[in-house]
């Protein structure tokens, strides 16, 4: 049995590292004293002959070298000599059959997955593509050829937070599983619809939601990403009944939009437009008030009951909503009522606005608008022409009239309120908004002819405005009621959060460090390394004793070095631990 490439030739190894009694050819003093053990010239069965600078072992026996000699089972090994020319490596092996060296300077390299830290050697060509035994590694290696990552120096630093995200517990942030760096740049719309993902998704990985729970408002879907960059052209659209917070271990740069808007109100229907994410929750009286009659009610048929082409009222949010107009003697809905919640924990959106009292039908009102949270560890930028909007949908245009019994002449039905603007929260290391951040409140519906809507508010401050009598053509007997507009929303930007940290998450004790450009992660002690060497230059917590040229990760390089020229091993390019470590593997067994 021949091994080759176990820290070099076996004449040089250690102890526990090898497991047979060797002789270089031609050298009988190596084997003095081995009573199992017989040098290259033996006619012996249990020793095989290789050819001038290998060596030959005893199949089944053991034996190492010691500071006072060495031993077999059943014998004992002298210090060994060796001829000049005979080159090995403390560590892997270099490019040839069973790691073999010919020349001082080669590169060594991992020749086994067992070799490596990570447990995954990389093969590749013109480093260890003749001496891999065993390599399933793939990607991004370190100078010894082993792939990084856990359980060995991962290929690069994690970035976390310096802060607790709002209405996020530390806990749950640790717990959520985040998807790569995601640039959607594919011209089209991206939406997660609560559950799933679909549209111009540019073939990558976009993260499944972990949904969590929060104290007076509802559900929230947490989307977690390395980094996200949202392209000009592209529009993220969320829709579902749950608030949606984005959280970002990095960086977010939106030059397109981020929609979170509530759905238009409907002629003919008295279901109001569908809320955004995390809108219309627990409204109440913020919700805007449907339109009626004189006495607070409408009958059938509508010929005999003009008091339904009344306007719904705007819904209500940091402002109230607009009122409803009365239409033909009927009663205008009421605005919705504001609510106080400018911190946004809980996040929750905006409401709906009313249906109308439509005199040939009724028309619903526009949903409220969404509640979105952006909250990175780094930097959000909202770049000039990007947008994030939760606003809220616009009320329904009646598509109605009717003739009234009295006169016969024909009268527009009544538009329905507008949704109040939703909630935004953005909050970073840094923030910077050079484009929109939009929580508006939407306008209120038409009566059928085109006219009356209230406009929803656009700024802090300002309720939604009332809606107004249309104004028909002479040919109809008169107008109708327009909707309300919706009360704007809230919006929070933090842009003074602690910056982020960074680690290396891997198993490895003591734990590599970042870079100082947190570009990589270096070791802090031999046992970091493959090659069981750590280059110090600062970084260093443990034992750290190599010298020379260090990979990206500061592990020595390790290249073949020749035996002493003394013809004693050469105890510098050995590993002389009394402990084997797995990466001294790389051997084959013919």
């Amino acid at each position: 049995m021949v091994r080759r490439g176990v820290r070099g030739i076996v004449a040089v190894g250690s102890c526990a590292a090898i497991t047979a009694c060797a002789s270089i050819a031609g050298l009988n003093q190596y084997s003095e004293g081995c009573t199992d053990c017989v040098d290259a010239g033996s006619s012996r069965r249990d020793v095989e002959a290789v050819p001038d600078a290998e060596v030959t072992t005893c199949d089944g026996e053991s034996c190492g070298m010691q500071e006072a000699g060495g031993g077999c089972e059943g014998g004992d090994c002298d210090a060994a000599t060796a001829p000049p020319g005979v080159y090995t490596c403390a560590t892997g092996g270099c490019n040839g059959e069973g790691g073999a060296c010919t020349t001082p300077g080669q590169g060594c390299y991992c020749t086994s997955d067992s070799s490596c830290g990570s447990g995954k050697c990389v093969k590749t060509t013109g480093q260890n593509d003749m001496s891999c035994a065993s390599c399933s590694g793939s990607g991004t290696a370190d100078g010894f050829g082993c792939q990084l990552g856990s359980p060995g120096i991962p290929a690069s630093c994690s970035k976390t937070f310096g802060y607790t995200p709002s209405n996020l517990s530390m806990q749950q942030l640790n717990s959520l599983a985040a998807a790569g760096a995601v640039d959607l740049s594919c011209s089209g719309t991206v939406t997660f619809n609560g559950s799933q993902w679909t549209g111009a998704m540019c073939s990558q990985t976009l993260p499944a939601a972990k949904t969590i729970t929060q104290s007076g408002g509802p559900s929230i879907d947490v989307l977690a990403f390395q980094s996200l960059t949202i392209a000009s052209g592209v529009t993220l659209n969320l829709t579902g009944s749950n608030a949606v917070m984005i959280v970002v271990f990095g960086d977010v740069s939106v030059s397109g939009t981020i929609r979170a808007d509530g759905a238009s109100g409907a002629t003919s229907t008295i279901t109001a437009g569908v809320s955004g994410p995390g809108g219309g929750y627990n409204c109440g009286s913020s919700a805007g008030g449907n339109g009626t009659g004189p006495s607070g009610t409408c009958v059938s048929p509508y010929d005999n009951d003009p008091c339904r082409a009344s306007g719904g009222g705007g819904g209500g949010a940091s402002t109230n909503g607009g009122a409803g107009n009365t239409g033909l003697g009927g009663t205008g809905g009421t605005g919705g009522s504001s609510r106080a919640n400018s911190s946004l924990v809980p996040l929750y959106g905006g409401c709906p606005g009313g249906n109308s009292g439509g005199f040939a039908c009724t028309t619903s009102g526009g949903g409220g608008g969404g509640a979105v949270q952006i909250s990175a560890s780094g930097t959000v930028t909202i770049a000039a022409g990007g947008t994030v909007s939760a606003s809220g949908g616009v009320g329904g245009t009646s598509g109605c009239m009717a003739a009234y019994q009295g006169t016969g002449l024909p009268y527009p039905g009544a538009g329905g309120g507008g949704g109040s603007g939703g909630a935004a929260v953005l909050e970073g290391q840094t923030v910077t908004n050079s484009g929109t951040v939009a929580v508006n409140g939407a306008g209120g519906g038409n009566a059928q002819d085109g006219t009356g809507r209230g406009p929803g508010s656009t700024s802090a401050g300002t309720a939604g405005g009332a809606g107004n009598l249309s104004t028909p053509p002479p040919s109809y007997g008169g107008g109708a009621g327009g909707g309300g507009g919706g009360g704007y929303g809230y919006t929070r930007v933090n842009g003074s959060r602690p910056g982020a940290s960074y680690s290396c998450s891997t198993t490895l004790s003591p734990a590599p460090a970042c870079s100082a450009d947190h570009s990589a992660c270096v070791c802090v002690a031999d046992t970091d390394c493959s090659s069981e060497k750590c280059v110090s230059s600062g970084q260093c917590t443990g034992t750290c004793s190599g010298t020379g040229a260090a990979d990206s990760t500061g592990c020595q390089l390790v290249t073949a070095s020749m035996v002493s020229d003394a013809g004693m091993v050469d105890a510098s390019a050995m590993d002389a631990s009394p402990d084997a470590s797995p990466r001294d593997a790389g051997t084959v067994d013919p």
